[in-house]
């Protein structure tokens, strides 16, 4: 921590790899110039609800391969320039509603194989520039009708190998800009006759 008060100007900072568990809440505080976070590949079972508010330059964040199971709702708030996110390969149960509000600036959002069993509705309400969205390897039973509305710059929608047994009729309505869609290794038994209606650029 007293290493990185002496850094002010540090752009990338790469811990990857290594056994941290936790991080103090203010240890990122005095780097405010930092672009890419790499903390991937750690133990990390929680982090600080404040821990990146400071770093308002930030645009990549890798958080894959740790032990989180719940994410404080104000984690993100102050992350306008984030553009990539990496969550994967943790064990998320539930993602509060508002998680990724503020992250406007989103382009990619990776949050496959983790334990999420459902998805608040408005949870992705705010990625307005979101372009790839992975949620494969997860225990989604079901989705709201409403989860991906407001991503009309969505490309990119993977949710092979979750437990979907039926889509909502609308729940791909919006998606104007999605090429692909990868349903693999669900359990639908039967789909709405418009379900894909207004996907004209998938491929």
């Amino acid at each position: 921590q007293e290493l990185l008060q002496h850094s002010p100007r540090l752009q990338v900072l790469d811990l990857s790899e290594n056994k941290l568990t936790s991080l103090p809440h203010n240890v990122l505080d005095r780097i405010p110039l930092l672009e890419t976070l790499d903390l991937g590949s750690n133990k990390l079972t929680d982090l600080p609800g404040k821990i990146f508010s400071r770093l308002r330059k930030l645009q990549e964040l890798n958080l894959g391969e740790n032990k989180l199971s719940d994410l404080p709702a104000e984690v993100f708030s102050g992350l306008s320039s984030l553009q990539k996110l990496d969550l994967w390969g943790n064990k998320l149960r539930r993602l509060p509603a508002e998680v990724f509000a503020g992250l406007s600036n989103l382009q990619e959002l990776d949050l496959h194989f983790n334990e999420l069993s459902e998805l608040p509705a408005e949870v992705f309400s705010g990625l307005r520039n979101l372009q790839i969205l992975n949620l494969k390897s997860n225990k989604l039973g079901e989705l709201p009708a409403e989860v991906f509305s407001g991503l009309s710059n969505l490309q990119e929608l993977d949710l092979h190998f979750n437990d979907l047994l039926e889509l909502p009729a609308e729940v791909f309505s919006g998606l104007s800009s999605l090429q692909k869609l990868n349903l693999r290794y669900n359990s639908l038994t039967r789909l709405h006759a418009g379900v894909f209606s207004g996907l004209s650029n998938l491929q």
